[in-house]
């Protein structure tokens, strides 16, 4: 019986850029209505559509077997560079000097002078930390230059040439972008999952540089730190904080719409980036039990900046401006580019779910693309290995609710209707046009095509086989994990062509070897160490991170194995002057020791729900990878002042762990994931504020306290597995 495990019926960083969907709110009353009399003709146009258009002629040889398909091998991975550019390698001083200095001057006197000073190390070394840690797109450079272009058009004249004022690109699947305070733009690379043109993202980089123009971050840190927002008990404090942050956002709204109006942009595209907004609004309320609107917090409302942004519309609108200025022909490519790259980030943030609606939007316009199809594949066997009950559920609409009114009175029940019973804007939240681009309407029409996740599953293994993909039968062989006849019979196949990815893993997985071959060493891997400074109640960052502080870190993670045989070690970050995938692939298993969103626990195996986690311990001889974490500060007793703060900030990372006789603290936070016959085991463990030994130097002395609480945290697995 295929999968058994499903009879089983008891069974996880501004509003529109900077701030997750769930903090918005509804649209406008005016747009609801004109959004649901076009859905209605999309509808029904769709209803007319006959079978045999489009992708018909593939669904129909699909079921087949005697035709013969070609023997193409997809590579599903894209392999970044693995060296990082040192113009990467930013110093925290550099970009602190260039903040400070474009402070207002009237700010820098009397009590500001003090706190503008503060505010320009802290953003410098947020900056410094986020460009530096590897999340950013290093080796993408014509991606970055289209997108500085972009914002090359909108900034005004005097800015053009400030080179603080610049896009990165970060590797995450989810659709956001903020900035800093100092001028830089970080950009999620799902950005592109929903923008629809170049206009829109102008609009976008336009919002971000506007809040950089009014210095909004700055004010709202004086603001803060003055007491403005201290108004007492019951989160008064953040409902004005909140109040301050909305009004930012509504003055940097108005000011994007009036660069794309200066611009070449069409400003119309000021609207369309809220109008799909409110569809993404509306997709998240109807996955909430509870919510029948997103409450609005730090951000005003999504329907509220319409009206308003539609307002300047009516007065200032330029019609016949552009909807592309770079290249319409760079946009589309990026378009095209950048989905295996959402989809990646989406599977590798443990966001299944995501990944499963993402890839599908992605496939309905581009039904023979086998990434699409591999990811759907690989999320749903995913989802449902940690939660067998998953592959009876609905695909997609499972985790959807209807809304329903008895007699007056409003609930929520789970959505019974299949993904295919109509086409749902709430569930699929296409805009208009793009609906109606739509190439694989057929789904809606003629014989259905699945339901569940199982169905879903089965459809799209022949999807792959029909179009000649290998890869897709290493998915079907691990969806069998307790059927080993049909498992085994899948992994045969798989191995009997010659250009698969997964050949080792396979090969161990058939010969019951999967386990034997890691070995049984312990790696200790130091990922992050934050240092700063205490001087009274002010934190003082210490840079140390980047290339220059790799030879100490590696030191003391080094000295963790000093008197013993059975133990790696590896300083991470070290790893990202010369492999940086690899660098990668640690974070994502650092990821799952930390948070997962299915249960993890004995019954489940990580080899089994990703095969790179497998390879990673066979490369470093493995059973048992720990992952520490480090919060180092020493406090200096000298009297506040900004020439001390100013000292204190150019503290070399390495004069400071070298120091004896000082007041040092550490604090850590400890994860491991161990793996054997039994199953998998994920332990994390955190020591808060221990002070060092006064009289020895800081590298001694953290080495120490690591030893020490590395050994409370062995005490604390084996009683975990004991009662496992």
């Amino acid at each position: 019986m295929k999968r058994p495990n499903i009879t089983i019926e008891a069974f996880n960083q501004s509003a529109i850029y900077r701030n997750s969907i769930n903090q918005l709110m509804e649209r406008s009353d005016s747009y609801h209505k004109h959004q649901q009399e076009v859905k209605g003709k999309i509808i029904k146009e769709e209803l007319l559509q006959s079978i045999t258009m489009l992708k018909t002629i593939l669904l129909c040889i699909l079921f087949l077997p005697q035709i013969v398909f070609s023997q193409e091998n997809t590579n599903y991975t894209y392999h970044h560079n693995d060296t990082m550019p040192t113009s990467y390698n930013l110093h925290v001083n550099e970009i602190h000097e260039n903040i400070y200095s474009g402070i207002p001057d009237k700010l820098k006197k009397e009590i500001f002078t003090y706190m503008t000073y503060i505010y320009a190390a802290q953003t410098a070394y947020e900056t410094c930390n986020m460009i530096n840690n590897g999340f950013v797109y290093h080796d993408w450079p014509e991606l970055e230059n289209y997108m500085n272009k972009i914002l090359k058009e909108v900034v005004p004249p005097e800015f053009k040439k400030d080179t603080n004022v610049h896009v990165y690109i970060v590797r995450n699947g989810s659709y956001n972008a903020f900035n800093t305070g100092s001028g830089h733009i970080f950009v999620n690379v799902g950005l592109f999952k929903e923008v629809t043109d170049e206009a829109t993202i102008a609009v976008i980089l336009a919002h971000e540089f506007a809040h950089y123009y009014f210095k909004h971050s700055l004010y709202h840190y004086i603001a803060y730190e003055t007491g403005e927002f201290d108004y007492g008990l019951g989160g008064e404090s953040d409902k004005l904080s909140n109040k301050y942050s909305i009004k930012n956002e509504l003055q940097a709204d108005s000011m994007s719409f009036q660069l794309i109006y200066h611009s070449k942009y069409n400003v119309k595209a000021a609207l369309n980036a809220f109008e799909m907004m409110g569809r993404l609004e509306n997709n998240q309320v109807c996955k909430s039990l509870d919510r029948f609107k997103l409450k609005e917090v730090d951000h005003p409302l999504a329907g509220e900046r319409y009206s308003t942004l539609l307002s300047y519309y009516n007065r200032w609108h330029n019609d016949t401006a552009l909807y592309y200025v770079v290249s319409e022909e760079k946009f589309r490519r990026f378009k095209k580019e950048t989905a295996p790259e959402i989809l990646k980030c989406l599977i590798q943030q443990l966001n299944y779910d995501e990944c499963i609606e993402t890839a599908f939007r992605y496939h309905l316009n581009d039904p023979d693309n086998l990434q699409y199809i591999h990811y759907i594949l690989e999320s749903v066997r995913k989802i449902c290995y940690q939660e067998p009950a998953q592959w009876k559920k609905l695909f997609i609409t499972d985790r959807y609710y209807d809304t329903i009114n008895n007699g007056g009175i409003v609930s929520k029940v789970k959505m019974k209707d299949h993904l295919f019973t109509k086409f749902n804007f709430n569930v699929l939240p296409y805009g208009i046009p793009e609906a109606s681009k739509i190439k694989a309407k057929f789904y809606w029409t003629g014989d259905l095509k699945f339901k569940t996740n199982n169905e879903a599953f089965d459809f799209f293994c022949k999807v792959s086989e029909a179009l000649g993909d290998h890869e897709y039968l290493l998915s079907n062989a691990l969806s069998y994990i307790t059927d080993s006849i049909n498992m085994d019979k899948y992994l045969k196949k798989y191995l009997s062509y010659d250009t698969i990815e997964h050949r080792e893993y396979a090969e161990a997985f058939l010969n019951r070897t999967l386990m034997s071959c890691n070995g049984n060493k312990k790696l200790m891997v130091l990922n992050e160490f934050n240092t700063k400074i205490k001087l009274g109640k002010l934190d003082i960052p210490v840079q140390s991170f980047g290339h220059d502080t790799c030879d100490e870190l590696s030191c003391i993670v080094d000295s963790l194995a000093a008197n013993s045989t059975d133990i790696k070690t590896l300083y991470l970050p070290s790893l990202k002057k010369y492999n940086m995938n690899e660098y990668l692939r640690l974070l994502d298993l650092e990821r799952l020791t930390f948070v997962g969103n299915r249960k993890m626990d004995l019954k489940l195996n990580i080899f089994i729900l990703n095969p790179d986690y497998w390879e990673i311990f066979r490369k470093y001889s493995s059973n048992e990878i720990t992952f520490i974490n480090c919060s180092y500060y020493e406090i200096d007793g000298r009297k506040k002042s900004l020439e001390t703060y100013a000292a204190l900030l150019n503290e070399n990372f390495r004069n400071l762990l070298s120091q004896n006789q000082s007041n040092k603290y550490l604090s850590l936070l400890l994860s491991t994931v161990k793996v054997n016959s039994r199953g998998t085991y994920r332990i994390g463990y955190r020591s808060r504020d221990n002070k060092l030994d006064f009289n020895k130097n800081g590298y001694k002395a953290v080495v120490e306290e690591i030893n020490y609480q590395l050994t409370a945290k062995k005490k604390y697995g084996i009683e975990i597995e004991n009662k496992k």
